[in-house]
Parts: structure tokens; sequence; C-alpha cells
């Protein structure tokens, strides 16, 4: 895990945020799951870096962010709810955020461009070191920038429609090299158990190979 902490920008280091959101057993095995979130939104008040630290010294080994109790209690059940399905214990999934820099909302954080470009070696190595297939972005924010890293084109390979009157979209998208980036309604505010919006099935179905 230590590798992987080495390739956080320096710059963001002493920034309000985190990177870590699974504990050193995620990061030490590989996994064809990686899970990313657009950015931290700000529940955490320390550094970067004393999260990085805790993480590496102090955290359980199989520590899951998801798995705690407190300011995202929306989403934590929807991502357990995740987990379920897919039949892998929160601990044993690397997650992280496309961009390490905490803010109240994505849509105020500035730069995000340029941070997301800083943050992307430390996503990339992840990928690469644990034989990542599948990357579970958090949001359309996240998806769109992750396939453009990824040089994912084309068309989406499945997708899921909700059953309502809102019908967002989820999507499955494939890189040229067979990685699958499967952007899912963001769980804060889509509920995932419920039938008529529950797209956690796109991921089961890239787990699986179905896109392959």
């Amino acid at each position: 895990m230590e590798r992987f902490a080495e390739l956080i920008p320096e710059g963001l280091k002493g920034e309000q945020g985190r990177v870590f959101y699974s504990g050193r057993s995620a990061f030490e095995k590989q996994s064809q799951l990686y899970i990313l979130g657009f950015n931290p939104a700000g529940s955490w008040e320390g550094t970067v870096s004393e999260h990085t630290d805790w993480i590496l010294k102090e955290a359980p080994h199989g520590w899951s962010s998801y798995e705690e109790k407190g300011a995202k209690s929306r989403m934590r059940p929807r991502m357990l709810h995740l987990f379920k399905q897919l039949g892998i214990a929160p601990g044993k999934v690397p997650a992280s955020n496309l961009i390490f820099k905490s803010s109240p909302r994505a849509d105020r954080l500035k730069n995000r461009d340029q941070l997301a470009d800083a943050c992307w070696p430390f996503h990339q190595a992840v990928m690469d070191d644990l034989d990542v297939s599948v990357v579970v972005c958090l949001c359309e924010k996240c998806g769109k920038r992750v396939r453009m890293h990824l040089n994912t084109s084309g068309e989406a390979v499945d997708y899921f429609e909700e059953n309502n009157d809102r019908k967002w979209t989820s999507y499955v998208h494939r890189a040229d090299d067979g990685l699958k980036v499967v952007t899912l309604a963001h769980p804060s505010r889509a509920e995932w158990r419920s039938q008529a919006s529950d797209p956690t099935h796109l991921v089961v179905k890239a787990i699986r190979g179905d896109y392959d």
C-alpha cells in the first residue's frame, strides 16, 4: 500500500481530503473491482496526509469507509447493498476518489480538471498493479473523466434506466484493452435498494464477464 501512497501529489498532502476508502488488505491483493467516487464531500476534516498516515499505521487491516456509520448514512446502506449483490466484503475492495481534495459539493471544487490529472497516476497504478478489470464510478462526472483517461470510446455496451419519473441512467463502457467502466447514479441520491432504481446488476454482469 505504501507504493500507492508515494504517488499522492505532494501539493495535495496538506489539503483537506482523503485518498483511501478501504484499508490495507484491499490494496495489497489483486482485485477485479475498483470503486471511485468523484471527490470527498468534506466529512473528514483532516488533511490528505493525516488520513493516509492513519490508514497506513492505525486503521484496521480490513477497514472500509462504507461500513462506517456517520454523515453518509444514506449512501452507506446502498453501498452495502452493492457488496451484498457481489458477495464481497467491503474491506476487500480497493476504493478511492478521482480527486483527493474535499469540497462541500463537487460543483464547487475549483480546478477540477487539473486536480483529476494530478491524481490519475495513483489510480492508474492501482489498476495496473492490482489487475483491476472493472472500475465502478459513483456519478457521471467521475465516469466521464475516467472514460477519458482510459480512452474508452464508442457507445455504452449496456445501460439501466430507472423505472420511475426521474429515469436516471447508469452505463457500462468497455475500453479497448477490455477494462469495463460502470458509471452508476450516485448512491447518496439514487435508492439502489429499490428494484425500480437499482443499477447494481450492471456491476455483477461486468464482474461475471458478460461484456468480455
